[in-house]
C-alpha cells in the first residue's frame, strides 16, 4: 500500500511512504501498521545507517490528543520531517516530542549513534521500556552522541525529549564498526 505523509508543516508538501498489506484467505484485510520497514521482508537489522527521517511516529506529546493527529501548519512547536540542502531530518524536536521506529531487529549489545544538532536530553527506548539517555550539548552543526546497551529481539525504538530540548535529528545508526 502506498500513502504519503505531510512534510515541512504544510499540507503540500508530502513524502511517499510503503507498507506491505496482508489479504486473508477469506479476502479480508487486516488493518495495516506504519512502519520505518517500508517494503523490506520484516524488520530494519540494527547494524548500519538509516536517516531519522525514516520514522513512522512524530509528535509533540504535549499538542497531541488521544487518537487524533496533531493538526499541520499550526502555530504550537511541533516536530516535523523536512529537507534541507539535500539533506532530509527531523526538524524542531522540543519538550515532550517522540520520534518512533518500528521495528528494529537487535542482537545483543548494540551501541546507538544519534547524529543531531542542537542541545537537549533523549530518552532511548524499546517500545516501554527505558535503554537510557542521551545528553545532546549545544552543536549549531551536526555531532554524534551515542549509548550502548544489550536488547534481543524485535522491538519498536523511541526517543523521547524532556526538560530543555531544541534539536534536529539527520541520522540514526548502530554497530560499533560504524
Amino acid at each position: 500500500m502506498f500513502y504519503h505523509r505531510h512534510t515541512n508543516k504544510t499540507c503540500y508538501s508530502r513524502q511517499g511512504c510503503a507498507e506491505k498489506i496482508e489479504i486473508l484467505p477469506d479476502g479480508s484485510i487486516p488493518q495495516v501498521e506504519m512502519t520505518s520497514q517500508g517494503l523490506n521482508d520484516g524488520p530494519l537489522v540494527a547494524k548500519g545507517s538509516y536517516p531519522a527521517a525514516i520514522c513512522c511516529n512524530l509528535f509533540n506529546a504535549k499538542t497531541r490528543k488521544k487518537g487524533h493527529t496533531p493538526i499541520v501548519g499550526n502555530s504550537k512547536r511541533m516536530p516535523y520531517v523536512t529537507c534541507r540542502e539535500g539533506e532530509r531530518f527531523v526538524a524542531e524536536l522540543c519538550d515532550g516530542a517522540v520520534v518512533g521506529y518500528k521495528y528494529f531487529s537487535f542482537e545483543g549489545e548494540t551501541t546507538l549513534y544519534i547524529t543531531y544538532r542542537g542541545y537537549g536530553k533523549l530518552s532511548v527506548y524499546a517500545d516501554d521500556e527505558k535503554l537510557g539517555e542521551l545528553l545532546l550539548g549545544q552543536s549549531d552543526t551536526w555531532a554524534r552522541t551515542l549509548l550502548t546497551f544489550e536488547k534481543q529481539g524485535v522491538h519498536a525504538l523511541y526517543l523521547k525529549t524532556n526538560g530543555d530540548t531544541m534539536c534536529d535529528l539527520l541520522e540514526i545508526a548502530f554497530d560499533k564498526n560504524f
